[in-house]
């Protein structure tokens, strides 16, 4: 079943209808409460969707010129260069590796994960308390590294 929105109620909605035989496309509108209507350029410069909104998301800085969009395409045009997700009336864009981080191979790991890592080690195996390097090897080891062996 095609996923027309994070919210549950409305893909409920929406699954529901076509279970019932509903047509797709007026399902999704019925569920996304979105009649039709002409998606122009100037309805979209007008209206919530504007190019105020865009600029001020697209900008990388206050004023950034290159930001500006007059129209639809302008939107998916500075998206797609700079690799951003936008979605808005009528068009939506996801970078192929939107969302992925790059991989530094080490992060610092939280304090407190490594601190109960180690009670659980030491409660299952009391002489590991005695180990002075447990501890940032644990440390080492969470955050992507290998702990250096002595």
């Amino acid at each position: 079943m095609e996923l027309i929105s994070k919210d549950k109620y409305i893909q409920r909605d929406y699954e529901e209808m076509i279970a019932n035989g509903v047509a797709p496309q007026l399902a999704e509108m019925l569920a996304l409460q979105s009649p039709p209507s002409c998606n122009t350029d100037t309805r979209f410069m007008s209206g919530e969707w504007g190019s105020e909104r865009y600029s001020h998301q697209l900008a990388r800085f206050p004023g950034d010129p290159d930001a500006r969009v007059s129209s639809r395409a302008d939107v998916l045009r500075v998206a797609k260069e700079r690799g951003m997700h936008v979605e808005g009336s009528g068009f939506s864009y996801t970078p192929p590796d939107y969302g992925l981080a790059e991989d530094s191979g080490t992060y610092e790991v939280a304090d407190d994960i490594v601190d109960d890592a180690v009670a659980d080690i030491v409660d299952e195996h009391p002489e590991a308390a005695r180990d002075p390097d447990l501890r940032e090897n644990l440390k080492t080891r969470f955050s992507g590294g290998i702990p250096e062996e002595e």
